[in-house]
């Protein structure tokens, strides 16, 4: 059978209630039940949940059970000669929890390298990695990647660039 809405994490569905409310400057949306911001929002159909609501929503038991490949796989490597990781991260949250998670490993302070740049009586810090173009690029390739195949994205970082394929 389907999923039920009793297989949805709660805290991803508070993370995507809030990110509503602050996108529509509304709110009022974090009233809403979940069942109306389900249905709203087109991830709840004909009383269906659909598999953009299990790949944002689900819990990570029912998604490991039902979609493993929506996994995301994070590594880092020291050089891009090399052929094994020197660390290795498997994140399979929904997307609504996991993308925080993704951005906190890419972002370890020792692996997203800050540089102080003066602006005239300014001081700014860049980072070798922005976090939107990050979030964007990962978001782009969860939700553009075909689920019919067992495939996870990957996100191979190193100290210079990262990329962001399917394995």
């Amino acid at each position: 059978g389907g999923i039920s809405v009793d297989d949805l994490d709660e805290i991803a569905i508070n993370k995507m209630k809030e990110s509503y409310a602050r996108k529509q400057r509304n709110p009022n949306f974090l009233q809403l039940s979940t069942i109306q911001v389900l249905t709203d929002l087109k991830l709840l159909e004909n009383e269906n949940l659909t598999y953009a609501a299990l790949i944002l929503l689900g819990k990570k038991e029912i998604i490991n059970r039902l979609l493993p490949q929506s996994k995301t796989i994070w590594e880092f490597r020291n050089s891009e000669a090399q052929i094994y990781h020197d660390s290795r991260e498997v994140i399979d949250d929904p997307l609504f929890i996991g993308i925080d998670n993704i951005w906190k490993v890419v972002n370890q302070p020792t692996l997203n390298k800050k540089h102080p740049v003066r602006m005239g009586a300014y001081i700014f810090d860049l980072y070798d990695f922005n976090e939107d173009v990050i979030r964007e690029a990962v978001l782009n390739a969860i939700a553009h990647r075909d689920y019919t195949i067992t495939s996870e994205v990957v996100i191979k970082q190193y100290p210079q660039k990262i990329t962001i394929d399917r394995k």
